[in-house]
């Protein structure tokens, strides 16, 4: 709790300052973060006991907060489930700056500057997660998904909302109409993803692969 108090008060005082120079209202603010919490962390969520995933790749791993506020454009108290990743926030700001994006720059984003206008705008209908780790005990993994479903790179296959620990794998023909609509969207979208990072990682990892000419990554179907 001591935690979150004195994080609250060093956000509360850089909205400060910025309003202060006169400038609140030509801020956007994120508030965001790289991970899940530790392992040894539980919270309580609808009644659930959740426990941290920092490393992982579950939901408790890979979904973290975005906050964002910006004087006169953010909706008060607006909560939005569009997905939204970190290649998003370099179409954002380009947009925010009215600076038109060139052929050299990187399109995997999708801008979600809309959003913050209060707009539908275009969400997304999948992010992807490569995560190939060169610390610690983990292993690298690679999956896409969209709001519901998650394929990884190997075929297992989760309806994430109700399954959070990845515990039941669906088979194909197990997910329902929606699920499998979503599988073969997911299935399509792999194919045009780098290859998968390899099962061992750790700082004595020999292979670390890296793609500088890997081509972007825009979705067919969007």
């Amino acid at each position: 709790v001591a935690m979150v108090n004195y994080l609250d008060k060093i956000v509360g005082k850089i909205v400060k300052q910025v309003e202060d120079v006169g400038q609140l209202d030509n801020t956007l603010i994120l508030f965001t973060a790289d991970n899940g919490t530790n392992v040894q962390i539980t919270s309580q969520w609808n009644g659930r006991t959740i426990h941290g995933g920092k490393g992982s790749t579950t939901d408790m791993g890979t979904h973290v907060p975005l906050v964002a506020y910006w004087k006169g454009h953010t909706p008060q108290g607006a909560v939005l489930n569009d997905l939204i990743d970190f290649t998003d926030f370099y179409p954002t700001f380009a947009a925010m700056a009215d600076v038109k994006l060139g052929k050299d720059d990187p399109i995997d984003g999708r801008s979600f500057l809309p959003q913050l206008n209060g707009k539908t705008g275009q969400p997304r209908t999948w992010v992807l997660n490569h995560y190939q780790p060169y610390w610690g005990r983990f292993t690298g993994d690679q999956y896409v998904r969209t709001a519901d479903f998650k394929l990884y790179h190997d075929g297992r296959f989760f309806h994430v909302p109700q399954d959070l620990t990845e515990s039941q794998n669906l088979a194909t023909g197990q997910a329902g109409k929606l699920g499998e609509q979503s599988r073969q969207l997911l299935q399509q979208t792999l194919k045009n993803i780098p290859p998968a990072p390899p099962v061992k990682g750790g700082p004595n990892a020999s292979a670390r692969p890296i793609y500088p000419d890997w081509r972007n990554i825009v979705n067919p179907h969007d």
